[in-house]
């Protein structure tokens, strides 16, 4: 994306472009246990990363490459800002995600579903065709929990005709273990088997982002709130 934006910016010379990134954050969020710049007790298991490997320190130095190009521009302005930084997650999260949604649902009992759309990593969305089957099945999804530490398997949001879910379920699992209802006592063997890795939670969101620029940006104050920052930039691509 960087090196498509340089091109057109050579090409058509516009009075103001914008490039969002967003590879490095999610780097971040799963590999900065990896970082040398982590100091923190937790590591990531070495099939994950191996622990001489930095993958974060990697897309870093190609940051710095492309905002290396873009300084070598004459006479532009370049304003560079984070809505949010991340911070270390301190503790071991996995995140899962189900291989087959409409399967585990008919599996589990889950009844009279319309439809079910897989979304982003861990969550997925189930439409009914009323509200009294969302409630059953939200009564249903929240009664699961995993047997070998009776931790909550999904998070549920009840939107009226329609669920949105997130599995939840932090740990890593062993081949054979179960998870099971405390509403309808059924009992889901070998639920590994339905579910695929997706990551290892490694950082979390900070509110607190971060602006800086190759020239003055007159600012009174060490902060400004990320809502201010539009007209910052609309002051400056003006001039």
């Amino acid at each position: 994306m960087a090196d498509v934006h340089l091109t057109l910016w050579k090409k058509y010379k516009p009075d103001f472009s914008n490039l969002f990134l967003n590879s490095g954050a999610h780097i971040q969020h799963h590999y900065l246990f990896n970082s040398k710049a982590y100091d923190g007790n937790i590591k990531n298991p070495e099939w994950y990363c191996p622990k001489d490997y930095d993958p974060l320190i990697h897309i870093l130095s190609e940051y710095d490459r492309q905002i290396g190009k873009l300084l070598k521009l004459k006479n532009v302005k370049i304003i560079v800002a984070t809505g949010l930084h991340q911070q270390p997650h301190e503790h071991l999260t996995f995140y899962w995600r189900l291989k087959e949604h409409v399967k585990f649902a008919e599996m589990i009992g889950i009844k009279h579903f319309a439809e079910i759309l897989p979304r982003m990593s861990r969550d997925f969305l189930v439409k009914f065709n009323n509200e009294i089957d969302a409630v059953n099945a939200e009564k249903l999804l929240n009664s699961f929990y995993a047997s070998n530490d009776n931790i909550k398997i999904f998070e549920v949001d009840n939107r009226g005709i329609s669920l949105f879910v997130e599995l939840v379920y932090p740990n890593d699992m062993g081949e054979n273990d179960s998870i099971y209802s405390k509403e309808s006592k059924f009992k889901f063997d070998n639920f590994k088997s339905y579910l695929a890795f997706v990551a290892i939670k490694n950082g979390e969101h900070n509110g607190i982002g971060y602006l800086t620029s190759n020239f003055d940006l007159e600012i009174s104050k060490n902060s400004i709130d990320l809502k201010d920052l539009k007209d910052l930039i609309k002051n400056y691509s003006l001039n």
